[in-house]
Parts: C-alpha cells; structure tokens; sequence
C-alpha cells in the first residue's frame, strides 16, 4: 500500500492498533459535536472498515 507523507500529516492503510485510539476519539463529545452528527457503539469499526 503506497503511503502519503507531508510535513504535518502521514495517510496509510488502517491498522489494527488504530481501532481503539480512534473509537475513543468518537466516543469524546466535544471531539464528536464538529466531527458528526453521531457518535454511537461501533461508530469507529464501521468507519475503518
């Protein structure tokens, strides 16, 4: 998988390390309130995926 790399920002494939990192971002309302309209159960699985 080819990867993107900036100064400030580094995009790849997901990993598995990143599920729970990301579902506790979705699962802090202030970081949800900007983000999206929902921040429910699996919401991080079901966007990784």
């Amino acid at each position: 998988m080819t990867e993107l790399t900036t100064e400030r920002l580094l995009m790849r494939q997901w990993k598995a390390d990143d599920y729970e990192p990301f579902a506790a971002m979705n699962a802090d309302p202030a970081w949800c309130r900007d983000r999206m309209a929902t921040c429910k159960g699996c919401l991080g699985q079901r966007l990784c995926d």
